[in-house]
């Protein structure tokens, strides 16, 4: 059968079979035409490779200067540690460190052209979560940018190594439509933009595949090198992966080259295998206790029901990434040809075939067999479920043309035609949300802009800290900014800084603890304040999480001006603590206790201050010091900005600022909360009496 695109022009015969053209007549346009159709593959796979780079890279910004992904911090704080640190040490292995290893380098490039155009002067600037204590903290976006630009040139790559898989096994034919089919496959471009392992590490699955598929073609001992080191980095990168390993195993099998089935290439392969997986994690013989103690976390973790939807079983997992697959990773139609394509390929009895099955088939068992599940993990599928497409769509059209061999001439633009026809719904999908995040702005973005155009020149403005402003933005205006926590200050010190505007939010949630009644009357306090202030714009309409990172959350202006009012000369304290005694040790335990009684209405101002050591490089628990405060029903999250965490403290003294508004009058109890063995240094605890707001 000709190529997918012969029907561009005919074939340099029926020209040659002229034979009354004058002889004076040039050939070149026939030999330029010859030339023209035998690089027509290549040009068409440029082509793919570019849409599949654009839709891809136009969506990469999304979300910065904030972050808008679970998972990133894993991979570019800690490449961003090792760069401040030279502690090449991930700590944590229940990330695997792959990839965290392949972005060092692109990291240190990019300091290094910050550094030579002035922009930094030292890593000590570069903020992570080990400074700030915020999981999600981005001082500077361009390392979020050229990160991100490794993983879009992973997936793209990818595409690529697609084409090169249906080449060798099936035609360039099958392999153009897979790497088209992948290039605008919803799930893979979604995946290919953070920084993350589930794209990267399909690129070395697809490698992998690829060096196996190689190596039952030639029986080469090369390919046992580049199938193991492959397969072994591509474990490295995310252990659930190893169900690639046994792509290069089927291929040792069908070896024609081999003596025996254990001989030296099988032990040069696994040899490899080893090798590539000890290059991604080093630490996983250096630290061994670690690595195992993590790794059995996480065997058990992925034991877990973690969402009551989730229902255990393999039943329900297969289920599950079906329906993802199906509706999501590639859409309807390309899904129903890649199940035509798999199952046809059970029957065709070639060699190669049996490589390419093996690692998406036992692949999709075992993540099926698990607990624990999550979209993301059915990416590896996505480029094989594209190359089955193709093969689907390649033999559907060779036997129903088979059948209607008078219609022989237009088999090639059917096959185009019913390409862009099953390949236009994800294409249609991806395209349209590259552009939308290509030109959208967060909610934070858009309310900076609006403050630089529409607040009086030299107005105060405070920004609460929970919104994780990036206050570089405001570099340019003529603005005086405060960071100040929605909870730290009596109302008072807003009038007696000179603040004119506060920019906050008036839908706070609490995510992982949000429906208990303790966390019910935390949060409460943070919208208590707002409800004598005036509004002045806004923008959003999502919940700003206390927790962890927040999409385009609500924001609001207020007039700081008719914020309540507190009696402060008649400032009652209550409590005051002046001491150095460390706690006993144990795991979050009520240390201390006072009461204290109100005879009105009143703001409780607080100020702890205490020493909390750090053990280890755990951010979000771990096994540090923390101290935080309980006030009768109102409990002060751990990890907030009104405790002492030790991971971030690492053994140095700070003081925290709290004011609880609405405090009725009446007996109450403050309790010091700890964790292991911090030390108290000081307690003060301040009554201001509310009186009624002023009246413009």
């Amino acid at each position: 059968m000709g190529h997918l695109f012969s029907f561009i022009g005919p074939a340099a015969s029926s020209r040659g079979a002229e034979s009354s053209r004058p002889s004076y007549r040039p050939l070149a346009p026939v030999a330029v035409k010859q030339s023209l159709k035998r690089h027509i593959p290549t040009l068409l796979l440029l082509l793919i490779l570019s849409a599949a780079f654009l839709v891809r890279a136009s969506g990469m910004w999304f979300g910065l200067p904030y972050a808008h992904h679970w998972d990133e911090p894993n991979v570019i704080h800690n490449v961003l540690r090792m760069m401040k640190t030279h502690d090449f040490h991930p700590h944590r292995f229940f990330h695997t460190s792959g990839y965290i290893y392949l972005q060092l380098p692109v990291a240190l490039l990019h300091y290094l052209y910050l550094v030579n155009q002035g922009l930094l002067t030292s890593s000590e600037e570069i903020k992570t979560a080990w400074d700030t204590g915020w999981y999600w903290t981005i001082s500077h976006p361009s390392f979020y940018v050229w990160a991100r630009a490794l993983t879009v040139i992973l997936g793209t790559a990818t595409v690529f190594l697609l084409y090169k898989i249906g080449s060798k096994i099936y035609s360039k034919k099958v392999g153009l439509l897979g790497a088209l089919f992948l290039a605008f496959a919803f799930g893979h471009v979604e995946h290919s933009r953070p920084i993350t392992g589930d794209v990267p590490v399909t690129f070395f699955d697809a490698f992998a595949v690829l060096a196996a598929v190689n190596l039952v073609l030639s029986g080469k001992r090369k390919w046992y090198v580049f199938a193991g080191l492959l397969a072994g980095y591509g474990v490295a990168t995310k252990y659930n992966n190893l169900p690639v390993l046994f792509a290069l195993l089927i291929a040792h099998l069908l070896n024609q080259n081999k003596k025996h089935i254990f001989d030296k290439s099988l032990l040069i392969g696994a040899s490899c295998f080893i090798a590539g997986f000890l290059i991604g994690s080093p630490y996983s013989i250096l630290d061994a206790k670690g690595f195992v103690e993590n790794v059995s976390f996480h065997l058990d973790y992925f034991g877990q029901q973690h969402a009551p939807h989730l229902h255990p079983g393999f039943t329900a997992g297969a289920l599950y990434y079906s329906r993802y697959i199906f509706h999501t990773g590639l859409g309807e139609f390309l899904a129903l040809f890649a199940c035509l394509g798999l199952i046809l390929s059970l029957f065709k009895k070639r060699k190669p075939n049996f490589v390419l099955l093996v690692f998406p088939v036992i692949y999709f068992l075992f993540m099926s067999s698990q607990t624990y599940r999550n979209e993301r993990f059915a990416i590896p599928l996505i480029p094989f479920l594209a190359l089955f497409a193709a093969v689907g769509l390649h033999l559907l059209l060779q036997f129903i043309f088979s059948k209607l061999p008078k219609f022989q001439r237009v088999q090639n633009l059917a096959a185009v035609a019913l390409a862009l026809l099953v390949v236009f719904t994800p294409a249609r999908r991806s395209i349209k949300d590259a552009w939308q995040i290509y030109h959208s702005k967060e909610t934070r973005v858009r309310m900076t802009e609006w403050m630089k155009q529409n607040l009086p020149a030299g107005s105060q403005v405070a920004i609460i800290k929970e919104l994780h402003w990036y206050l570089p933005h405001f570099k340019d205006a003529n603005l005086s900014i405060i960071s100040v926590g929605a909870l730290e200050k009596p109302s008072h010190w807003y009038s007696e800084t000179g603040v004119d505007y506060i920019v906050t939010s008036d839908k706070f949630g609490g995510y992982y603890s949000g429906a208990t009644q303790m966390s019910k009357e935390f949060l409460l306090q943070y919208n208590i304040r707002l409800t004598t202030n005036s509004l002045v714009k806004q923008f959003g309409h999502n919940t700003l999480w206390l927790e962890h990172f927040s999409i385009n959350p609500k924001v609001v202006i207020l007039k700081a001006e008719t914020l309540a009012r507190t009696k402060v000369q008649e400032a009652t304290e209550l409590i005051k603590v002046q001491t150095e005694e460390k706690a006993p040790g144990g795991k979050a335990y009520s240390w201390k206790e006072y009461k204290f009684t109100l005879n009105e209405t009143s703001e409780v101002y607080i100020k702890l201050s205490g020493k909390t050591e750090g053990r280890g490089v755990e951010v979000m628990g771990g096994v540090d010091d923390d101290l935080t405060l309980k006030l009768d029903q109102i409990l002060i999250p751990w990890n907030s900005l009104y405790s002492l965490n030790g991971a971030i403290q690492k053994g140095k003294a700070k003081e925290v600022e709290l004011t609880l508004a609405n405090i009725s009058p009446g007996e109450h109890t403050l309790i010091l909360w700890a964790d292991e063995t911090p030390t108290l240094l000081s307690l003060e605890v301040t009554a201001f009496p509310l009186t009624a707001p002023e009246n413009d």
